[in-house]
């Protein structure tokens, strides 16, 4: 959803969050990315998931990367 420029609240939400409480998903295979409808979505679509919270959290996608990994670890008890 927040691949969609118009999704104002979505996108604010994502903007306005502190970046310990995110983690990423694709909504695979049903919401289609912004200029793919009519497309199955796929996991490996993440990546462009990072770089849109990236745009949007104004941080390198290197940051928001390992912040997600993090972030996915710790919820799912994985120790690094």
């Amino acid at each position: 959803m927040i691949t969609y420029p118009r999704a104002n609240k979505t996108r604010n939400t994502i903007r306005n969050l502190p970046i310990d409480t995110l983690v990423l998903e694709t909504d695979a295979p049903d919401m289609p990315l912004n200029g793919e409808q009519g497309c199955y979505n796929h996991p490996k679509n993440v990546s462009v998931i990072v770089e849109c919270v990236a745009e949007l959290k104004k941080q390198p996608r290197q940051t928001i990367a390992l912040k997600m990994w993090k972030n996915s670890n710790l919820l799912f008890g994985i120790c690094e």
